[in-house]
């Protein structure tokens, strides 16, 4: 089978298949799950992040969540990530609500992820990251409450793609 490799050309990442040359971004595939976390009002929690390994990388608004680790269900993967990194883990996850699979550059690496998403109904609650790896301490930035009408018209980079209209399945499922 041939071999996918991220090279940078003139600035850009390319994607291709063939002989992987020095210099190449390393790929790595993964299996992760996020949850739209909602409150009652139907606020979906952001976290604001970059890639910490580009200088002066743009920021963009993400679900809570992360990489599944070996045999981990999805669910208790939801659970850990929201304790390490907001502090708060709800009371019940739904789902999961949708898959996606997503690849993209980050940390110097070609991510290749296969991503479970799953909903949760909360109370509203300031997030107090409790045990963020050396990665997430350099790449979280923040994090904020979004309405639907932000969440709509917001010109900030906000993933998945469909995220407004995920909220909105999450929002009826949980």
């Amino acid at each position: 089978a041939p071999t996918l490799v991220i090279r940078r050309r003139s600035g850009r990442l390319e994607r291709s298949y063939g002989e992987r040359m020095s210099g190449d971004l390393p790929v790595r595939h993964r299996a992760a799950a996020r949850v739209l976390m909602l409150d009652h009002a139907g606020r979906l929690l952001l976290l604001l992040g970059r890639d910490p390994a580009s200088v002066g990388a743009p920021r963009w608004w993400f679900t809570p969540g992360g990489g599944r680790r070996p045999s981990e269900r999805p669910e208790a993967t939801v659970r850990r990530e929201c304790w390490e990194e907001l502090g708060h883990v709800p009371a019940s996850v739904v789902g999961p609500i949708a898959h996606r699979r997503h690849e993209f550059a980050f940390n110097g690496v070609w991510l290749v992820q296969d991503t479970d998403y799953f909903a949760a109904r909360v109370a509203r609650f300031t997030p107090a990251a409790q045990q963020l790896s050396a990665v997430e301490r350099r790449f979280l930035l923040g994090w904020r409450w979004w309405d639907r009408r932000e969440l709509s018209s917001s010109r900030e980079t906000l993933y998945p793609a469909g995220l407004a209209q995920l909220a909105d399945v999450a929002d009826l499922t949980g």
